[in-house]
């Protein structure tokens, strides 16, 4: 299948870097923009690929000369150091065996390069090293980046609290993984220089001790941007900055200001802004991003929790909506004001396809939270219910215990309301 999530967004308009540039809070970095110079922006998902290379791990037979075969006590002792993905060991032996025609696993272990366009490579004036063409006649395996008019820097405030090695451990023990993290050590100010290198497979280098101990803080599928600037007299800078997948957040609850959507706080900052939702495109890429997440496959589908469907996103995103569970209408506070921390918390949202959307809207669908049944109106006709496919329940990995408090409220109007019929 497709693995769609992997397609990176690229931004060369000036004012839309910038512009996205504060979306991500890098305040720091868009105020360094000058008008003369030229910008790209990559924005992308890292995939398994760029942090893992994997080895295929049968069971044991009678064949004990059979490759790669290991008993099932040493598969399951691999899988479990597995660092690449936000998912429990279980998770991952249920994945493989749905997934597998035999008793087949994987054994992953740290990638030291991440894949990047090849519109990265022709803005530096490089050949796409993944072709396998030399990026220069002295093509030695790498290609520094550094030096010959040319730095690269970490973005600080991107990392420096979330990618310690305390918030990666902590991720370990919550997904009770038996994993070990690295301690970040950058350096004070904004930014921290890195040696990074092309490499055949893309951008990194294990030699920097500041990105090494990154890469062993990053799990597939948080957020990598780089930034590349090319000045009038012709020297670039390249800066990366790397995004915990909203899962983080929730799994680790985090629910302060620093939280990823805490960023919509200025689209909300006055009364008329307030009722036009700024926000909502964006809150539903992050709900898409949560979502896949929640698979611990690679295939970058969002799933309906409702139906089951799986949607490529973002090609097929027309089919999705993201729902609020507490209504936004109502997520107010005393004056009137839109509460941001509830009307764009992730929590409070699924997203589903559009049917299920116009219904759980309408309270004419619920789930009770006690136990993830979906429940419907006796409203509903039976072809009605027999188009949509209902599951007959939300699966656990959809159900935070937040999500559960938004879905009690959900669910005590649609009681109410179907009393009522």
């Amino acid at each position: 299948m497709k693995q769609e999530y992997k397609r990176p967004r690229i931004i060369d308009d000036f004012d839309a870097i910038k512009e996205e540039l504060e979306i991500n809070n890098l305040k720091e970095l868009s105020s360094i923009m000058k008008s003369a110079s030229k910008y790209l922006l990559i924005e992308k998902l890292i995939s398994f690929a760029d942090v893992t290379t994997s080895r295929k791990l049968r069971y044991l037979t009678s064949d004990k000369n059979k490759s790669g075969a290991f008993t099932k006590e040493e598969i399951e002792k691999r899988i479990k150091k597995n660092s690449s993905f936000y998912a429990t060991f279980d998770e991952m032996i249920d994945w493989e065996w749905k997934h597998r025609s035999e008793k087949v696993f994987f054994c992953q272990t740290k990638q030291a390069s991440i894949y990047m366009p090849s519109i990265f490579y022709s803005f530096l004036g490089v050949s796409d090293p993944t072709t396998r063409k030399k990026p220069s006649s002295n093509w030695s395996g790498q290609y520094q980046l550094n030096g010959k008019g040319l730095d690269v820097f970490l973005c600080n405030s991107s990392v420096e609290k979330y990618f310690t090695k305390e918030a990666t451990q902590k991720t370990y023990d919550k997904l009770s993984r038996v994993s070990s993290a690295d301690e970040l050590n950058v350096k004070e100010g904004h930014f921290t220089k890195i040696d990074m290198h092309i490499t055949p497979h893309g951008l990194g280098t294990t030699a920097d001790k500041v990105f090494a101990a990154l890469r062993n803080n990053v799990f597939a599928k948080d957020k990598f941007i780089v930034l590349v600037e090319v000045k009038p007299n012709g020297k670039m800078q390249v800066f990366v900055s790397f995004f915990r997948n909203p899962k983080f957040f929730i799994l680790n609850e985090i629910y302060n200001k620093d939280y990823i959507l805490a960023k919509y706080r200025d689209d909300v900052d006055s009364k008329d802004v307030q009722e036009s939702r700024k926000g909502q495109a964006r809150w539903r890429d992050e709900l898409a991003e949560y979502s896949i997440s929640l698979s611990a496959d690679d295939e970058g589908c969002v799933e309906c929790p409702f139906t089951g469907v799986r949607v490529q996103y973002p090609s097929e995103s027309a089919f999705l909506r993201a729902s609020h569970i507490k209504a936004y209408s109502k997520c107010k506070d005393g004056r009137g004001d839109i509460k941001v921390e509830e009307a764009y918390d992730l929590d409070n949202g699924f997203l589903v396809i559009a049917d299920v959307d116009a219904l759980f809207d309408k309270y004419l669908i619920s789930v009770n939270p006690d136990d993830g049944k979906i429940v419907t109106s006796s409203l509903l006709s039976k072809d009605v219910l027999d188009h949509l496919s209902l599951k007959k329940s939300v699966d656990n990995r959809f159900m935070s215990e937040k999500k559960k408090t938004y879905l009690q409220i959900h669910y005590n109007e649609f009681e109410k309301r179907r009393a009522q019929i």
